[in-house]
């Protein structure tokens, strides 16, 4: 009342009962895993305080900002009250415990927010952090392979140095008594190195004086000698020595040379020039928290522990706070050590026991340059932690009375919670304790509380969380053509049968192993869609190009089959009982096309697909939420076949009066060349039944443009290929060509093609192709005789051999045998020809095309 201040009734949460133990025990029941903050340690050594306020009047619990501002209220009230003495300031934390469920949030928050603060507040007493050895980094960097010497100097204590490039040789500790120490140092493959140091009074670089900290030179062992005559700028940078081996000391950074290095470059030899490449330093301090600190190993505090001074007299206080936990007459007891060797075999534990509150401490401030110990900002510290599940406490709640809870989903897998809420109050808990009080039921059997489980019937809350991480797209194993197993000199016709491979799904395999998985992989199954398309559009062009007409393809609309009136009894399967074709055996033959770790694929057939579509199979794996990405297969080499061809022939005369044979072709279409079997399958491609529309096709009427026509002659039973006619390219030319070409194979009949293509009357009928065939022979003659100009060009010369280009008629053959003999009478000479003549005339009709 006297400070005016309001009054509050405080609820101290007890300390935790003390067992006799000793000292070993003590460091294991007060492990840093079961109390990462000293809290438990702080409780008994009667240096941390837990509490809740309630207003004085009605009992409520103070939490919130009021909480806060009350507690800053009794911090100043005793700052006033304790004037001149503020060390306690140093030591004193108000650590704010945050409830659990707000460790987590799906707001960013940059400050701690009242509302997620439970209605507790801790004072606690600390331990202050000093510290006394310094730390610092030197960087030393030039051409890879170059060996410098590092001295250090002035040596007043302990110093110890650690290669960051080679930090496997551990920590090297130098001896103080060994003053100057010379440590050769050899610059790794990349030319960089990295030096971290420990000492008590830090390090100097490029300094000169009696400075008390230790000091530090580099030495470069020279190669090679030096000149004679040295310019006055050598002395600002270089001192020379010729013990124990010719040398220079750096005396500045090699960056401060400037201008002047092509005139120090001549006094040194050139395998020395490595010299000015070289940068030293700068000399950089670094926290004792630091990651470098970790390669240093812990100093010997034994024989600190064990004598006078301020160390000392740490160790006696935690002597003094632990051995007072010892009861009056308890026989095991806590014993603190003060003699050195002791001290040593109990170190290593105290030092793993009291890290912790180094880790929860307050920063160290480096050590400035003209003080002799660190220093830190005056406290009281603020400090946040999350308590672990123990007894229940006060939440502070929001503005509304509401209060939050956040729970963090660490995976991305599915998830179903039921939440159940309790009303849990101050009374609650005095009651349950007076039902197990001894004293006011004395002599009779007290029945251990048993919280009520909850109803799982009446429900909860319950929270379903959808899966969100990214499922695998399915794998393909195979995808290929079934086909029977043919020889190099008897092909295997093409399969009718196209068979994709797909790998079970991980996921899925999960699932069946493990049914406690099913909820959180969320799997459903791997989808598949068969797509195709048309792809000869260039072909198309082309064809309008040559015909000159203006018709489009028209896709086959999808037709599926009439819902049966019934069931059937069996469904589409094969009848294992009956003898099976060899394309049903290839079907089943699956074992023989997967492996042992291939087992449970998902195995796709199609069968006797139009080979004159490309196909694309999509896979897709799916989970009740989302989908994989799209794995695709492309497929277009399918079963076809050569289609039978006719044609007609009638006479015909070229350009140059020359007759001929002229062949109409009508050139085969796709549904031609696909097999019967799917032609069965697909009956709305026959282009027989597509309706008749000119300004319409359908793909089936196109001419198959990898049908290849052959000009065969038969003679007497010899059947020899003259040409063959075939499409050059479907690329669509500007001209208009035919795109139909020749290779002529054959001497006997000399094929071309003749201009443009006949177009089709109807949709429905067949592009026709116009071949000229000109028979050209040759006689074998004695020796050449004079043509007669009647015949033209049609007859020649070569090499006493008769070229005839064509029919040879009755009146040619007359011009021919007088040409040879004019007399009635044939000389003996020319008989032997006559009779040539003769024999051919005759065998030009037993020759069919």
């Amino acid at each position: 009342q006297a400070s005016g201040l309001p009054a509050f009734h405080v609820d101290i949460q007890p300390s935790p009962p003390y067992m006799p133990m000793d000292l070993v025990t003590f460091f294991t029941t007060t492990a840093a895993k079961k109390d990462p903050y000293g809290w438990g340690i702080l409780q008994r050594f009667g240096l941390t305080l837990t509490f809740t306020l309630r207003d004085a009047e009605n009992g409520d619990v103070v939490n919130g900002s009021e909480l806060l501002n009350r507690v800053q209220q009794a911090i100043n009230r005793c700052q006033s009250t304790l004037k001149g003495d503020d060390q306690w300031l140093e030591h004193l934390f108000v650590e704010l415990l945050v409830q659990p469920g707000k460790s987590v949030s799906l707001e960013d928050q940059t400050a701690l927010q009242t509302s997620s603060l439970l209605s507790v507040t801790q004072i606690s007493l600390r331990p202050k952090i000093i510290q006394y050895l310094e730390y610092s980094l030197l960087k030393i960097t030039g051409k890879p392979g170059a060996q410098i010497d590092v001295v250090f100097s002035r040596l007043s204590g302990s110093v110890s140095l650690v290669n960051l490039a080679e930090p496997e040789r551990g920590q090297i500790n130098i001896d103080p008594d060994i003053d100057p120490y010379v440590w050769p140092l050899v610059l790794p493959n990349d030319g960089s190195a990295a030096i971290a140091m420990r000492s008590e009074k830090g390090f100097d670089l490029f300094t000169k004086g009696t400075s008390q900290t230790a000091k530090i030179d580099v030495r470069v062992p020279l190669k090679g000698p030096l000149a004679n005559q040295r310019p006055a700028v050598f002395k600002q940078f270089f001192e020379y020595s010729d013990s124990p081996v010719p040398s220079v000391k750096l005396l500045q950074p090699m960056s401060n040379i400037g201008n002047q290095v092509t005139e120090l470059k001549e006094i040194f030899s050139p395998d020395d020039d490595y010299i000015f490449d070289l940068l030293i330093g700068p000399m950089v301090a670094f926290e004792a928290s630091d990651e470098f600190s970790t390669y240093f190993q812990t100093p010997d505090l034994s024989p600190a522990f064990a004598s006078t001074g301020t160390m000392s007299e740490q160790w006696l206080a935690f002597k003094r706070y632990a051995e007072a936990l010892n009861g009056s007459q308890s026989n095991n007891r806590i014993v603190v050590p003060t003699l050195k060797d002791e001290i040593e075999a109990i170190l290593p534990d105290y030092l793993s026991w009291a890290q912790r509150f180094f880790d929860a401490g307050p920063p160290v401030a480096l050590i400035e340059e003209d003080a002799t110990s660190s220093t830190q900002a005056t406290g009281p510290w603020i400090a946040s932690a999350y308590p672990r599940a123990s007894s229940p406490a006060y939440a502070s709640p929001d503005e509304n009375g509401r209060i939050q809870y956040d729970r963090l989903i660490s995976d991305k897998w599915a998830h179903t919670y039921r939440y159940y809420v309790r009303p849990y109050g101050r009374y609650d808990l005095l009651w349950r304790s007076l039902r197990q009080s001894s004293t006011l039921f004395p002599n009779q059997i007290l029945i251990p509380f048993d919280p009520l489980s909850p109803e799982i019937d009446a429900g909860g809350l319950d929270v379903v969380l959808d899966r969100i991480q990214p499922v695998e797209k399915p794998f393909v194993l195979s995808s290929r053509r079934l086909d029977q197993g043919g020889t190099s000199q008897l092909p295997s016709p093409p399969g009718r049968i196209w068979e994709v491979i797909v790998a079970q799904h991980p996921e899925q395999a999960l699932q069946e192993r493990n049914q406690g998985l099913a909820r959180r992989l969320s799997f459903r199954n791997v989808a598949f869609s068969l797509l195709r398309r048309f792809p000869c559009e260039s072909w198309q062009i082309t064809l309008h190009q040559v015909d000159g007409s203006e018709w489009t393809i028209t896709p086959v609309s999808t037709k599926y089959p009439e819902i049966p009136a019934t069931v059937p009894a069996l469904p589409d399967h094969l009848n294992l009982d009956q003898e099976l074709d060899d394309t049903s055996l290839l079907s089943i033959d699956i074992p023989d096309r997967i492996d042992d770790f291939q087992q449970g694929a998902l195995v796709l057939q199609w069968e006797s697909l139009p080979f004159f579509y490309e196909y694309k199979l999509l896979l897709i794996a799916q989970t009740t939420t989302n989908v994989s990405e799209i794995n695709s297969v492309v497929q277009q080499d399918l079963e076809y076949i050569s289609p039978p061809v006719t044609a007609s022939i009638q006479g015909a005369v070229d350009d140059n009066g020359d007759r001929g044979r002229e062949l109409i072709i009508p050139l085969r279409q796709l549904w031609d060349s696909l097999p019967p079997a799917a032609q069965r399958r697909w009956p709305v491609e026959n282009p027989t039944l597509a309706p008749n529309d000119a300004a319409h096709r359908l793909p089936g009427s196109l001419p198959d443009p990898d049908v290849i026509y052959e000009i065969v002659t038969n003679s007497r039973g010899n059947l020899e290929t003259q040409a063959e006619v075939y499409v050059s390219g479907v690329v669509p030319n500007q001209n208009g060509e035919n795109p139909y070409v020749v290779r002529q194979l054959g001497k006997q009949f000399l094929v071309s093609v003749n201009d443009g293509l006949i177009p089709p009357e109807t949709p429905s009928d067949h592009y026709q192709l116009r071949i000229l065939s000109k028979q050209r022979s040759e006689i074998v003659l004695s020796r050449n005789y004079p043509i007669p100009p009647i015949l033209g060009t049609k007859y020649r010369f070569e090499d006493n051999t008769l070229i005839v280009n064509g029919v040879m008629s009755l009146s040619e053959y007359a011009a021919i045998k007088r040409a040879i003999s004019p007399s009635p009478k044939p000389p003996v000479s020319v008989q032997a020809d006559l009779h040539t003549v003769d024999d051919f005339f005759t065998s030009l009709y037993h020759v069919e095309a």
